[in-house]
């Protein structure tokens, strides 16, 4: 069984930031789920995607690519999840169709600022302000 790190947390809360650099420092693949999404639209940013397609298209699509990355992955992954994506009901139950193969955290918005964030390579934390 495959284990995944997946980070969750709110927009702008540092999940691709620390999931790059977490990937990195366990030498595992990164895949940040607003990369996929969009391109289920056929589109090539998230920005595109939820102004040409609407909110439910786009929620819609991020299940999906949720649901492809996971069954996709035949190793271990760092995953961060779009700023919506954990309190839709349709991501829970695309994820609960594997329970024991994720653990997941949560970042806080504080998170961005523990860590020095000048470049995309792994750094270590800093006393909490």
């Amino acid at each position: 069984m495959v284990r995944h790190l997946i980070l969750m947390g709110l927009r702008g809360s540092g999940k691709s930031t620390l999931g790059r650099a977490t990937a990195s420092a366990l030498a595992w693949p990164f895949v940040d789920l607003d990369d996929h999404t969009p391109k289920v639209l056929g589109e090539t940013s998230v920005a595109s995607a939820f102004s040409k397609h609407g909110q439910p298209a786009f929620r819609k699509a991020e299940a999906s690519a949720l649901e492809a990355v996971l069954r996709a992955a035949t190793s271990p992954v760092v995953l961060a999840l779009g700023g919506d994506t954990p309190p839709r009901p349709e991501r829970t139950r695309c994820s609960s169709t594997r329970p024991s193969a994720a653990r997941c955290w949560s970042i806080s918005a504080q998170a961005k600022q523990r860590f020095a964030i000048a470049s995309p390579k792994p750094t270590t934390p800093t006393a909490p302000a």
